[in-house]
């Protein structure tokens, strides 16, 4: 960290992608009981490393590779309220979803400031912050929400949504899935911005990743996910979702991907639909259980 507290280092564009390159596997640890990931975590965060990423990464905003690394760096450090608090006071919000506005052709900038912005909504104040970000103006949106608009005025959210239905990534699941994940977590014990989201079509574009990356486990799994929590405290739009198809895209989520079992369980849960025959995990017999029953 002292390092990029030097103006020079952090100006040194190979300096600042080592740093953050080598804060991801210490904050991220390997996930053993023994890992000491916590105790770095801590220490990065009081040592104000998501403020100095942040700086970094603004004058180096034109490097996708830098700003992949970066994410990923304060991605493992906002773990908990205070960590995200910190972002959204250094700015971190409304410097990501510029990034996505002004590289919104480029899949690692859109896919990786997608996912960190999802993290820094881990804090539930930064949620409707983050939605409430307006700096998005195009001409060219060809989703058939704005296709006859020649000037649209979004949020992020609104943004990713448009950007998952155009052409430009019907072959780069990341973005679909970065950008789920971001709906996902802001929509979270959320009603307001559920109903928000649902205006943009959110549901259809969810439904639509579905179907152009079948196989594709990590799409699948952030679709219901994010279906499920659309609805969760929203149940007025139970009938619009499975009107657009998605009990039978959730269920062949289900069938050819064992990581979908829980979440495609509990989305078909609360779209009210029939749930008599999953009860248990189909491999081990276990009940299902845990925050999707």
């Amino acid at each position: 960290m002292q390092v990029l507290k030097s103006s020079q280092s952090s100006a040194n564009a190979d300096v600042v992608k080592a740093v953050a390159n080598g804060v991801w596997p210490l904050a991220r640890g390997d996930g053993s009981i023994d890992s000491k990931s916590p105790e770095y975590q801590k220490y990065l965060a009081e040592n104000d490393a998501v403020v100095l990423f942040l700086e970094a990464l603004k004058q180096h905003q034109k490097s996708e590779d830098i700003v992949a690394s970066c994410c990923r760096a304060m991605e493992a450090i906002c773990v908990n309220d205070t960590t995200c608090k910190e972002a959204e006071s250094a700015g971190g919000l409304k410097l990501l979803t510029n990034l996505i506005r002004d590289q919104k052709d480029c899949e690692k900038v859109v896919a990786k400031c997608a996912s960190c912005l999802s993290c820094f909504a881990r804090c539930d104040l930064n949620k409707p912050k983050i939605v409430r970000i307006y700096s998005y103006f195009s001409k060219k949106i060809n989703t058939q929400l704005y296709r006859n608009k020649k000037q649209v005025q979004l949020g992020v959210c609104e943004f990713v949504i448009s950007l998952m239905q155009t052409k430009n990534f019907e072959k780069t699941p990341s973005v679909h899935i970065y950008s789920m994940k971001l709906i996902t977590a802001v929509t979270l014990r959320q009603p307001e911005i559920c109903d928000r989201v649902m205006k943009s079509d959110a549901h259809s574009a969810a439904l639509n990743s579905m179907k152009l990356f079948p196989a594709n486990a990590n799409v699948q799994r952030e679709a219901c996910l994010m279906i499920r929590n659309l609805v969760s405290r929203n149940k007025q739009h139970v009938k619009a979702i499975v009107n657009a198809g998605a009990e039978p895209l959730i269920r062949k989520a289900r069938e050819l991907h064992s990581t979908c079992e829980d979440v495609a369980f509990g989305a078909l849960r609360e779209l009210n639909c029939d749930i008599s025959d999953m009860k248990h995990y189909r491999d081990q017999g276990r009940a299902m259980y845990g925050m999707y029953t």
